[in-house]
């Protein structure tokens, strides 16, 4: 079990009552799946008692979801129950339920498994097609274990593509977990020791992308429990944000004249060691100043050849097809390529006016939601 993390309620429990001479002169009792009891006798002489089985996995589930109805499922005796409402998909779809086979199991690193095992949700269109996303959020819902850790609990989703767990906003209510999502994948129910307990990002319409970025540990709140979404980022932070997401070597030498913050000075010198941030003409970073938009899609393009799909996206070049903003006259010339880049990959976006604000200061949940979206570019 090296490298799987802790498991609560899954690792089956024996007990040996040894005799002289290292011999068995007792019982193996074990817990399977479903929590039974099955004593085992030995066989007589000296030698190791024999090993229990393996719990079965329950049998793949499989579920016909329609357009027009409603659709609640059961699986593993309700250790996990899905709600996918009416209007989630466009048309008849299958959704299926699956155990994940122990030794497929990516790893737990420090977290708690709350329960026996990990579920692979899919779901397929008529042709057997996957469905990357639904129309609506459908709700998970798993059985807690009565002896549950005194640590953050969520549900997670295992991200394939960055290779990482990824914890989902959730809600415990009584002996069970609930959660809301769009995608399909691995999922589990988590203790997180240390995970932060955030209590200003409830219900904030950029949660789900600022606990991504946590799970990765790309950031961080406050000694006060908060994240302060509204807060303007500065370019120390947003510098800090990206080294951190990309998980680049740190470098303790920095080139600028002006001060840098201790704390800053790493994640800056690693981002000038790699190219990604110059400074300006006159030698300064200035890392106490608010990062604007222009500056954060510049950032996040030179980026782009350290994402695990950076050499999917490193041929793609920008049409000269000119930017829909209709404030695209605002973007400095030194920005404007990057800018024109990010919106045909669809990392940038605009405001209901049909302005892009390029001078705008970037709030720490616009930046959030702005990095967890280049994490996700070129992913099929």
């Amino acid at each position: 079990m090296a490298g799987v993390g802790l498991l609560l309620s899954s690792i089956p429990a024996s007990l040996a009552v040894m005799g002289a001479g290292n011999s068995t002169a007792g019982i193996v009792i074990s817990n399977t799946l479903h929590g039974n009891l099955t004593q085992v006798t030995p066989p007589p002489g000296p030698g190791p008692a024999p090993t229990p089985p393996a719990p079965t996995p329950e049998t793949p589930g499989t579920w016909t979801v329609k357009p027009g109805e409603e659709t609640a499922v059961t699986f593993n005796d309700g250790a996990l129950e899905i709600t996918l409402p009416k209007g989630g998909v466009a048309e008849d779809a299958t959704l299926t339920v699956q155990e994940v086979p122990r030794a497929s199991w990516p790893s737990l690193g420090s977290r708690i498994l709350l329960g026996n095992t990990l579920y692979d949700i899919t779901l397929k269109d008529k042709d057997g097609k996957p469905i990357r996303e639904l129309l609506s959020p459908l709700t998970l819902s798993f059985r807690l274990p009565a002896d549950r850790p005194q640590e953050p609990l969520h549900v997670f989703y295992y991200d394939e593509f960055l290779k990482a767990w990824i914890a989902l906003p959730s809600k415990v209510e009584g002996d069970r977990i609930y959660a809301k999502v769009s995608h399909f994948t691995v999922f589990a129910p988590l203790a997180a020791p240390g995970f932060p307990q955030l209590k200003d990002i409830e219900g904030y319409w950029a949660e789900e992308d600022i606990y991504k970025l946590i799970s990765l540990g790309a950031i961080t709140g406050y000694d006060d429990g908060t994240f302060r979404p509204q807060s303007l980022t500065t370019r120390a932070e947003m510098t800090a944000m990206l080294v951190r997401a990309l998980k680049l070597p740190l470098r303790g030498t920095v080139p600028f004249r002006d001060p840098i913050p201790a704390w800053a000075q790493p994640y800056i010198g690693a981002a000038y060691d790699k190219g990604l941030v110059r400074g300006f003409e006159d030698g300064t970073f200035r890392p106490d100043e608010p990062i604007t938009r222009e500056a954060s899609v510049v950032l996040l393009i030179r980026g782009l050849p350290f994402l695990p799909q950076g050499k999917d996206l490193a041929g793609f070049m920008p049409s000269p097809e000119p930017l829909p903003f209709r404030d695209q006259g605002k973007i400095a010339s030194w920005a404007l390529e990057d800018v024109r880049l990010a919106y045909q990959l669809g990392l940038a976006r605009g405001f209901e006016d049909g302005t892009f604000r390029p001078q705008e200061p970037t709030s720490r949940g616009q930046m959030a939601a702005l990095i967890a979206r280049w994490l996700s570019l070129g992913q099929k």
